[in-house]
């Protein structure tokens, strides 16, 4: 590994915070609906898959998975930077 402080990712490239990602949600509505709301997710520069994943963790979790991924990912950096300050991996022996 070129990075020893590197992260190991999910194919998508991000670590979730909240596990493994692996339960579906869905529900049917008629073709215009969904041809808005895809237009809509790809105005704002996501998927279906996400603006339905960022809504059903705001409402559960009280924030939406993007903002559940970055403050896992600031928290990740911030202990790094702690490692490489103090010379010890957070977590080893003392």
């Amino acid at each position: 590994m070129e990075d020893e402080h590197a992260l190991l990712l999910s194919r998508t490239g991000v670590a979730s915070p909240i596990g493994s990602l692996t339960e579906d949600v869905g529900t049917k509505v008629d073709a215009d609906t969904k041809d808005a709301f895809k237009r809509i997710c790809n105005e704002a520069g996501t998927d279906a898959a996400g603006a339905i994943r960022n809504y059903v963790c705001k409402v559960v979790h009280g924030k939406t998975f993007d903002e559940l991924v970055l403050e896992s990912s600031q928290r990740r950096r911030l202990a790094l930077g702690l490692e490489e300050a103090i010379g010890v991996p957070l977590g080893a022996p003392a």
